[in-house]
């Protein structure tokens, strides 16, 4: 066990953290405990200063750290996902379509977490405002009475963003298909491009969002990447179409 590892009450919320994403993903990923043999795994600390963050696909000495104020069930599923491969959702190719920025009102350390990463694929599956990996509508704002990011579409309220619990199935259907573990797809594309008058058909009386759910109010940041971020290694059986090459990780201290 790590040094900084976990006290045991947090360690339990990382267990359920992990047992509802291994259930979303049943027949496609599992998150184990690692063993003797396996030589790619994340491991978990505690650290201090306020930040939740995990680095982005594969990399050498891949960790997950967990302020004290982190423990969240669907923060340690965020960093998870990080860690299986996933940048933001409002970092994607085409956010611009679908959100906007509002870059003056962002804490100025903090702004390389919104920078649109244009070396990602979004894996055919349609712009997620919603999404777990979403920042919410005032993440990270000088001003907490104003946005940071604003939707572009009537039917997603900006203050919605963000403001699922859990990964939605368009989380999980990325993952799946990075994975290769959605038969059904046969092709990567960037034209997922939707009107901004279009009609979601989600329905918001069903209990699954909360708009309120924004822990920058807990000063932490769940930021994914690293100063490393270019130490990706690739692995046979992954889609050469995955974004930066990566791979899931089998376990953690």
């Amino acid at each position: 066990m790590h040094q900084n590892s976990p006290l045991d009450h947090e360690k339990e919320v990382i267990y359920e953290g992990i047992e509802i994403l291994n259930s979303k993903l049943h027949g496609c990923i599992k998150i184990r405990p690692k063993n003797s043999y396996d030589r790619h795994f994340v491991t978990i600390t505690r650290g201090e200063g306020g930040k939740c963050f995990a680095n982005v696909g594969r990399i050498k000495k891949n960790r997950i750290n967990l302020d004290s104020k982190c423990y969240h069930k669907s923060v340690v599923m965020h960093e998870f996902i990080h860690a299986i491969g996933f940048y933001h959702e409002h970092q994607r190719i085409d956010r611009d379509d679908h959100i906007e920025i509002q870059w003056d009102n962002i804490k100025d350390k903090l702004q390389f977490a919104f920078k649109q990463q244009i070396n990602t694929d979004t894996f055919g599956v349609p712009y997620d405002h919603l999404s777990i990996m979403h920042y919410t509508w005032r993440a990270f704002a000088k001003d907490r009475s104003k946005p940071t990011i604003e939707s572009k579409h009537h039917s997603i309220p900006t203050k919605k963003l963000g403001s699922s619990h859990e990964p939605t199935d368009y989380d999980v259907m990325k993952i799946k298909r990075m994975y290769g573990c959605d038969g059904g797809y046969d092709g990567y594309t960037h034209s997922d491009q939707l009107s901004p008058n279009y009609d979601s058909g989600l329905d918001y009386s069903q209990g699954v969002f909360h708009e309120d759910k924004d822990y920058s109010d807990f000063d932490t940041s769940a930021y994914g990447g690293s100063p490393n971020g270019d130490e990706y290694y690739g692995e046979e059986n992954v889609s050469p179409n995955a974004a930066f090459s990566a791979v899931f990780y089998d376990g953690f201290y």
